[in-house]
């Protein structure tokens, strides 16, 4: 994600992530565990709806040194 987010800032272009966020705490009870998938689903719906969708920069971004993730990126 890292090097995604640099090379969209070094072309110009915005960055949006959406993933699953901490805040889902439900755990799944096997392999293919439909009460699961349902409730990533709804909590996915729910932030969708709510706006908190789209992140602009990777997770924990911010508590990384830019000169450290530059060089990395190369």
């Amino acid at each position: 994600m890292f090097r995604l987010y640099l090379q969209a800032q070094k072309e110009g272009m915005d960055f949006n992530l959406a993933s699953i966020t901490p805040d889902f705490q439900a755990k799944s009870e096997f392999f293919f565990d439909p009460k699961y998938m349902r409730a990533i689903f709804d909590f996915g719906y729910e932030e969708t709806k709510s706006g908190k969708v789209w992140s602009k920069t990777p997770p924990y971004f911010d508590t990384i040194d830019p000169q450290v993730a530059h060089q990395e990126a190369m």
